[in-house]
């Protein structure tokens, strides 16, 4: 298990993407993130445009963030600052184990 690192999962309105965006790259102690589209589905309709009450569901950006819980703590409240009014969600969950896979080099097979 690997305690050092945790996932911080962030989903705000998809118009609100390039805010995030500026948010997490002025943060200097991560490295890097992920980001895609999705889309949400909740009882609550008035947070959603007439159009997304059409589609049955919004329209959402969700960010990954991995780093140490202490700096996902500045993290969120860099986030908190800049959702200002607007309703972001997120979880944090720990990584049990973080690497990058890369194929290893395979001998050619004889003819």
């Amino acid at each position: 298990m690997n305690d050092d690192y945790v996932l911080l999962m962030l989903v705000c309105p998809a118009r609100r993407r390039d805010d995030v965006v500026d948010a997490l790259m002025a943060c200097p102690a991560i490295s890097g993130f992920t980001m895609s589209q999705c889309g949400g589905f909740s009882r609550d309709h008035n947070r959603l445009s007439l159009r997304e009450q059409v589609q049955g569901f919004g329209n959402f950006e969700r960010f990954e963030v991995v780093a140490s819980p202490a700096t996902i703590v500045d993290v969120k409240q860099q986030l908190a600052v800049t959702a200002g009014r607007d309703d972001f969600h997120y979880w944090i969950y720990p990584i049990l184990e973080q690497g990058s896979l890369q194929a290893a080099a395979v001998p050619a097979e004889p003819d």
